[in-house]
């Protein structure tokens, strides 16, 4: 599994034009051109899509977007999983649900939970600072003040996704 790039666009659509020329499962029609698929993957920037490649070719594809555009939405998403006819019922939809395998928590996704966790508290006096990999098992971040003052800093283990903090 890794993230789908624009050359992907023609797999996808291979695996999505069927789905909206023969199915009532998807709300577009009709199926878009490589180009606009391209397009709409290259547009992607908080949730990438992610593709499922087998037997050197994509066995199915993933994609999230947000749910709706309120404030109170902003951590929810819809999903869309689409598979590939030859790999439909051999575990590659759960697969791309579960993400990319355990090869560890990303910067930008240490970013992601981090807004969440400060959004959730609801503290308008703290923000994030610099969210940094440290070295290849380890991401440092910074929780600020709105004045950047130092709050906390926090180490995050790449591996098990764990938080400590670091004094």
């Amino acid at each position: 599994m890794r993230p789908a790039t624009a050359d992907d666009a023609a797999a996808v659509l291979a695996i999505y034009a069927p789905v909206v020329q023969s199915t009532p499962i998807s709300f577009g029609l009709p199926p878009p051109t490589r180009e606009e698929m391209a397009r709409r993957i290259r547009a992607t920037t908080r949730h990438p899509w992610l593709v499922a490649v087998a037997d050197g070719g994509v066995a199915g594809y993933a994609y999230a977007a947000p749910h709706k555009d309120r404030p109170a939405y902003r951590w929810s998403v819809d999903t869309s999983v689409y598979v590939h006819q030859a790999w439909r019922s051999r575990g590659v939809g759960p697969a791309l649900l579960s993400g990319p395998p355990a090869e560890g928590i990303t910067v930008e996704r240490a970013r992601t939970i981090l807004e969440g966790v400060l959004a959730w508290h609801g503290n308008p006096r703290l923000k994030l600072g610099t969210v940094e990999e440290q070295n290849e098992d380890t991401i440092v971040a910074e929780i600020l003040t709105v004045d950047d003052s130092l709050v906390q800093r926090l180490a995050i283990n790449r591996a098990t996704r764990t938080f400590r903090r670091i004094d």
